[in-house]
């Protein structure tokens, strides 16, 4: 088994849609990829200024278009983390998805992935 893991920063804006996809981290590792993975796990830490909103994680096999996968996570106050873990991805790409309702600050998302 071989682990990857990559860090990346979102920057949450105060309306509107910010996202960030497996693009941005498509090989994490030497020969890596995600349709080698077997697992992987996103946490999803946040810090700002009256922050509500929520973030979705989805998925797609074109890179174009995405699907969300069930598991919300609301955001809400000045800081707080929640994350997804997922077994057998049968997709290329994932990306996490935030809609915000107010306030204003960043989320660190760390990618973490075991593959054969």
């Amino acid at each position: 088994m071989r682990n990857a893991g990559t860090a990346v920063t979102l920057n949450l804006a105060s309306s509107g849609t910010s996202s960030v996809s497996t693009q941005t981290y498509q090989n994490p590792g030497p020969g890596f990829h995600l349709r080698d993975i077997i697992g992987y796990s996103i946490q999803f830490v946040w810090a700002g200024t009256g922050l509500t909103g929520t973030a979705v994680l989805q998925w797609s096999n074109d890179n174009v278009n995405f699907t969300d996968i069930s598991g919300s996570i609301s955001v809400s106050g000045t800081s707080g983390s929640d994350g997804w873990i997922v077994s057998n991805p049968w997709y290329k790409y994932v990306r996490v998805s935030y809609t915000a309702a107010g306030g204003t600050g960043t989320a660190n998302l760390r990618f973490e992935a075991r593959g054969n």
